[in-house]
């Protein structure tokens, strides 16, 4: 994991103030599992997506309820990798009005690392 932020602080002519923060962390994280129940694999992104397959859920059109069938697609082994931005600054006039900014970014993916 690597992890970094950046700050800022100053202040001009005694009335204007700035703060500002920029960081970033990236990760990654592996597993082997033996094998993994996934449901709606997708090659081309080579995601998935979890499923409640224990919940009852009302059928298109409301003609009754069922549950989610499990599908089993064995996978031996996953790789997730994380990667998050963020930043925030304001700007402070003579103490007493305050403008401030924020934004943050967040990506991930799950790569199968070898078939069964």
């Amino acid at each position: 994991m690597i992890r970094g932020q950046l700050n800022y602080q100053q202040t001009f002519s005694g009335i204007h103030q700035v703060n500002a923060l920029a960081g970033a962390e990236i990760r990654e994280r592996s597993f082997d599992e033996e094998s993994a129940l996934v449901y709606g694999y997708n090659e081309n992104t080579q995601a998935t997506a979890p499923v409640d397959y224990a919940s009852y859920f009302i059928l298109y059109g409301g003609r009754g309820y069922t549950k989610v069938p499990t599908i089993q697609m064995p996978f031996k082994g996953f790789l997730n990798r994380f990667v998050s931005y963020f930043a925030n600054a304001s700007y402070s006039y003579d103490n007493r009005y305050v403008l401030s900014l924020s934004a943050r970014r967040d990506a991930a993916n799950l790569l199968r690392c070898h078939e069964r």
